[in-house]
């Protein structure tokens, strides 16, 4: 719920700052409005014509970043959703998984618990080893992989802006 809020202001402080952005194209636009007009009027039409397409320019540059700020408006309302049924999931997990594999690992028949009036005794069977000597390595080797595929992940995703960087650098040549 708190990663929830965080998201929440985030987007917020985005609009806000989108707001205040789109407000100052507009004061823009206005100056450059009265400016084609006094121009219009000491220097002629084409130089109001020139400051006209200008702002149509502006207009439309600022179109399109308001429609892709709904978007990602969309996109992080989504990812919201979808970040607070991935914790219900995993909660669902946390509650049913110890039980079930309790319950499994009993039924396996390598443990024996009996009641002599009113005294439990545990005895385990001697096939018990076999059991670890496969759960053990596998457990390794999944945590081993898991770990490796995270840090494959984190040094692809570093090394991403610097391939934009080098992009971006070559493409002006």
């Amino acid at each position: 719920m708190l990663r929830a809020a965080q998201l929440a202001l985030q987007s917020d402080h985005f609009v806000n700052r989108i707001e205040y952005s789109l407000q100052m194209n507009i004061e823009i636009l206005h100056l450059l409005s009265s400016e084609a007009k006094c121009r219009a009027e000491k220097e002629g039409p084409h130089s109001a014509d020139q400051y006209e397409r200008f702002q149509d320019r502006i207009k439309f540059r600022d179109a399109i970043a308001l429609q892709d700020s709904h978007s990602m408006m969309s996109m992080n309302e989504k990812t919201i959703c979808e970040a607070q049924t991935m914790r219900t999931i995993t909660i669902l997990a946390l509650i049913y998984l110890p039980a079930s594999f309790t319950a499994t690992f009993l039924d396996m028949g390598y443990i024996h618990v009996t009641s002599l009036s009113g005294i439990m005794r545990i005895r385990v069977d001697q096939d018990m080893w076999f059991y670890l000597a496969i759960t053990v390595p596998l457990m390794v080797v999944t945590i081993l992989s898991w770990r490796l595929w995270e840090l494959k992940m984190r040094y692809k995703s570093a090394m991403k802006p610097a391939f934009y960087e080098d992009v971006e650098k070559n493409k002006d040549v």
